[in-house]
């Protein structure tokens, strides 16, 4: 079935999932450590001059806690989080529990992203931002809400980075009661 899908497409599921397991990694990791701050047991990567992260992650360790938290503050790190592929390593220790706790109640192994025979759709993993990076900000004009008069529209401008959402940061900031009735 996977073959008869386009490309793109096909790989879209693969990602769509990986995102899922993303997604419940960091709500997990975030319940555990609400700071803003790197731990123990946390990754970090190096931000370039346009603040994108390498493609290669550290795991914190009890020496360089301090400094890398320095780091974080001073915006040459981020705290980054595996999108689980057939290449994630995750550590033999405490610091890798949580990973291998999601991945044995989705019954889903690392070797599970490697396809041999449909290599196109076989994904080896990365790190992402557990933090987006919103720039240029911009709210650009209040106005009457033709659709509910008795509130304003807001229209807003700024961008992000690759791999973030925009329909996430106005779930953010719009806070709906029910996200799912609004198409969140």
């Amino acid at each position: 079935a996977f073959r008869a899908l386009p490309r793109r497409l096909g790989r879209m599921f693969v990602q769509a999932y990986q995102s899922y397991l993303f997604n419940r990694l960091l709500s997990q990791k975030l319940s555990m450590n609400p700071s803003k701050g790197g731990e123990v047991g946390d990754y970090v990567a190096e931000l370039d001059s346009h603040g994108l992260p390498s493609k290669a992650a550290k795991l914190i360790v009890q020496e360089d806690e301090m400094k890398i938290n320095e780091d974080l503050r001073d915006g040459k790190k981020c705290l980054v989080l595996p999108v689980f592929g057939y290449k994630t390593e995750i550590p033999d220790s405490a610091d890798g529990d949580v990973e291998r706790e999601i991945l044995s109640e989705e019954d889903v192994q690392l070797d599970d992203f490697y396809l041999p025979e449909l290599k196109e759709f076989s994904s080896q993993g990365a790190f992402r931002p557990v933090i987006a990076s919103i720039n240029d900000f911009n709210v650009s004009r209040i106005s009457e809400d033709s659709l509910n008069p008795d509130r304003v529209a807001v229209e807003l401008e700024f961008s992000l980075r690759r791999g973030e959402y925009a329909t996430i940061l106005l779930r953010e900031i719009m806070k709906p009661e029910e996200p799912m009735n609004v198409g969140f």
